[in-house]
């Protein structure tokens, strides 16, 4: 069950489904600390946390 908020022109949700994991991968693994990070390991950590995304005009 995942949770919503708005406020103006932005939203924040729980919802793992309009997480942008292409993007968030590409994000980590060229970063100096999850260099390398393969994707199967971001999707696994992903679906076992409460995670939260913020949108700005549901983008």
């Amino acid at each position: 069950m995942s949770q919503d908020w708005q406020r103006g022109e932005y939203f924040i949700s729980t919802n793992i489904n309009l997480l942008d994991l292409d993007v968030i991968h590409q994000f980590l693994a060229s970063s100096y600390w999850a260099q390398g990070l393969p994707l199967e390991v971001l999707e696994r950590s992903i679906k076992h946390s409460l995670v939260f995304g913020l949108y700005q005009d549901k983008k």
